[in-house]
């Protein structure tokens, strides 16, 4: 994966952008912006997890889903629970959501059922 922002180098309005590697997911944050993660194995994804780091985001995007298929989103945050999401992802396997305000914590996805 590859992201390009353009700025000049040591420009204070440059955006934090940290790389996302977790279990059966992988992707990239861009401060400001959005999360979006992928299926690692190049199949659809029926579950994985991967830590935010301390960078706050506005949205969050995750692809290679079964499409149509109903996707539970667990954060936790130290432990504890944050919040949850069910939604069903789109006939493209796409699951994209609001995100803001939520940092420094434990992102778990698991299929709930698939059509």
């Amino acid at each position: 994966m590859n992201v390009l922002e353009i700025g000049d180098a040591g420009d204070s309005r440059t955006r934090r952008i940290e790389l996302l590697d977790g279990s059966e997911l992988v992707g990239a944050i861009v401060e400001g912006g959005t999360i979006s993660l992928f299926g690692k194995n190049g199949g659809p994804v029926a579950g994985g997890e991967v830590t935010i780091p301390d960078v706050g985001a506005k949205r969050l995007l995750v692809t290679g889903l079964v499409p149509h298929a109903t996707y539970e989103l667990l954060f936790t945050r130290l432990g504890n629970y944050v919040w949850s999401y069910a939604g069903a992802a789109n006939a493209a396997g796409v699951l994209y959501l609001p995100f803001e305000g939520e940092r420094d914590g434990r992102l778990r996805l698991r299929m709930l059922s698939s059509k």
